[in-house]
């Protein structure tokens, strides 16, 4: 890369000592593309490299910390860079970029000489291979599979024509239902992110398939993931949390 300001290196830690701001959100994305028949038959491929990106909102920034954010942006001009490290949970995370060339900071009346700021954060070079893992929907460290809400959703697929005259003309695109179980995990360990995070993309999002147990103890032994995105918080040091993982049978 050329330009004088460009200099790679390391996303610049708080004087907190932190990197970022909870709450957070990280976004592990697996491209894949899907063809599905009338008959319920489904056929998927991986269309691209994994995906990895952070949102996070600093609020009550210090001037110096809000310099440090303000010059490593216009070290790397804006989206340009991507040869740069984001370090974090003791991580070293390649190749990212800033998702935007515009960063705002904000002072307000009622916090005079502190910043706000939204940032958006993305890993752009690839992953490496694949992890490898047992095809097995992995448990929580207590053992159970999800936590409440708990739910279960039926889903069938029907062509709907209504036409202008009131007539509605509906036919299906499959001769039985699906049943998806979208699952819930509001308090989870890093650890247990991680585990979900890494199987997510062994099993390369949606593309793969996968034994699940379901909480009524039924064994599913072609489940898959019914979502290429994998969202998790972080809610703090120790406390994540995945809104929502969605297991079709």
């Amino acid at each position: 890369h050329g330009g004088s300001l460009l200099m790679a290196g390391t996303y610049p830690t708080l004087s907190t000592g932190e990197v970022i701001v909870y709450p957070a959100r990280r976004t592990v994305a697996v491209p894949t593309q899907a063809l599905k028949f009338v008959n319920g038959f489904r056929k998927t491929w991986v269309s691209g490299i994994p995906q990895d990106a952070w949102r996070t909102s600093y609020k009550g920034l210090t001037n110096a910390d809000k310099t440090a954010l303000w010059n490593f942006f216009e070290a790397q001009k804006g989206a340009y860079d991507t040869s740069w490290t984001f370090a974090l949970d003791a991580v070293n995370y390649l190749k990212f970029a800033f998702a935007s060339d515009e960063l705002m900071f904000v002072e307000t009346p009622e916090q005079p000489n502190r910043w706000s700021c939204d940032v958006a954060i993305r890993q752009v070079g690839s992953y490496g291979s694949f992890p490898s893992v047992t095809a097995t929907y992995p448990l929580l460290s207590s053992g159970a599979l999800t936590q409440l809400p708990y739910r279960e959703t039926q889903q069938w697929r029907t062509v709907i024509r209504d036409m202008p005259a009131g007539q509605s003309y509906r036919w299906p695109q499959q001769q039985t239902s699906q049943t998806i179980f979208p699952l819930s995990y509001s308090a989870i360990s890093p650890a247990e992110a991680e585990t979900l995070r890494i199987f997510f993309l062994a099993m390369r999002g949606s593309h793969g398939t996968f034994s699940f147990t379901d909480p009524n103890g039924t064994v599913h032994p072609a489940a898959r993931f019914d979502q290429d995105q994998l969202e998790i918080g972080y809610l703090g040091r120790n406390h994540r949390s995945i809104d929502e993982v969605r297991i079709l049978v």
